[in-house]
């Protein structure tokens, strides 16, 4: 039906379409000429212009841009037609981070404001939990203090960027009454590191490094200790061992000498500490005693009076404050303030009631 076959004497064929058929073929050829010259007409358009700072200000139409919004990219020349661009738009100038984008206009640049607007996301995320982490640092911290001014301990925080404060692990509980120390052991006969992380104030010195001596994962690292210790166990334990702490902030490089037999409250009583308690340990009869300036018993009376009077001008100011050493606040003006304010306000009513009476 689509198209004739015949065959002439020579035996030649012929294929001839119908008319029908020759009509859609020619149509099929028409339309891929048009196509071609619309393709032609679509590359002989010019580019769209870049419209960029340097250009005619699209405010005033009189002067050349210098500046260019962030928030709608409109160029303008000065401040008034900056002022007069946001009235007409209702712009605010600011650079829009969330807005819709066409998959056939995304530009590298786009692609780098998002990854611009994901960190600043991340950056308040971070900054936020830096804030609250810090805030219940300084918050701990100095209610730690106040709790050892009151049990006479001259307690010093160092700032929050100091490895001694982020390592210490000294907690308190007040309705006990006590503070759980961390305390650093240093048995230096036998050139070995102990760390207790929380340690009650209320234990004996004794007991406490007894049991560290006889534990069995110390047995080999404290030969020396233990074999001290088994030889006069029964005996005095201030026979056996010197536990030394250094003076705290002290040119004269001397050192506390503790008594084993009291509890670790005791023995830091009207002494300096820095974040927590490291200790000294040494054989009684250790050759390392003697390059060590131990206070001697007629020395001591001297420093505690003026640990007293450190430990009570604090517990005045409730908080104490050093720029070289704490991170707490000074709160004396404050309370300053608030006593001032609070004699104003009897002044003011004494005034009242002596005119009332009037």
């Amino acid at each position: 039906d689509n198209h004739e076959i015949s065959i002439n004497k020579d035996g030649e064929i012929t294929i001839e379409l119908n008319k029908l058929n020759k009509r859609a073929l020619e149509q099929d050829d028409d339309n891929t000429n048009n196509e071609d010259d619309r393709d032609n007409n679509e590359d002989d358009e010019p580019p769209k212009k870049v419209i960029k700072i340097g250009d005619i200000c699209q405010v005033c139409n009189l002067e050349k841009s210098k500046y260019k919004c962030p928030g709608c990219s409109i160029l303008f020349c000065s401040l008034i037609c900056s002022n007069k661009h946001k009235i007409d738009n209702n712009c605010n100038g600011i650079r829009k981070d969330n807005h819709y984008i066409p998959l056939n206009k995304f530009k590298d640049s786009d692609i780098v404001n998002d990854f611009n607007f994901l960190e600043k996301i991340n950056r308040v995320n971070e900054n936020g939990k830096t804030i609250l982490s810090n805030s219940f640092i300084k918050f701990k911290a100095k209610h730690l203090q106040e709790f050892a001014f009151k049990k006479d301990i001259n307690l010093y925080i160092m700032p929050k960027e100091m490895s001694r404060h982020k390592e210490n692990t000294t907690t308190f509980k007040k309705p006990k009454n006590i503070i759980l120390w961390r305390v650093e052991w240093l048995f230096l006969d036998d050139d070995f590191k102990f760390i207790d992380n929380s340690i009650a104030d209320s234990g004996i010195i004794s007991n406490i490094l007894y049991n560290h001596i006889d534990d069995p994962v110390n047995i080999y690292n404290l030969k020396y200790s233990l074999k001290k210790l088994n030889s006069n166990r029964d005996s005095n334990p201030n026979s056996n061992f010197i536990i030394l702490m250094k003076r705290e902030r002290d040119s004269k490089n001397q050192y506390y000498k503790f008594d084993l037999e009291k509890s670790l409250e005791e023995n830091l009583k009207f002494k300096e500490v820095i974040e927590f308690p490291t200790l000294l340990i040494f054989n009684i009869d250790s050759d390392k005693l003697k390059t060590y300036n131990i206070i001697k018993e007629e020395e001591l009376p001297e420093i505690e009076n003026k640990q007293k009077e450190i430990i009570a001008s604090n517990l005045n100011f409730r908080t104490k404050y050093d720029p070289n050493l704490t991170n707490t606040e000074d709160q004396t003006v404050k309370r300053n303030f608030n006593n001032n304010r609070s004699g104003f306000k009897k002044n003011k009513f004494r005034n009242q009631n002596n005119n009332n009476n009037n």
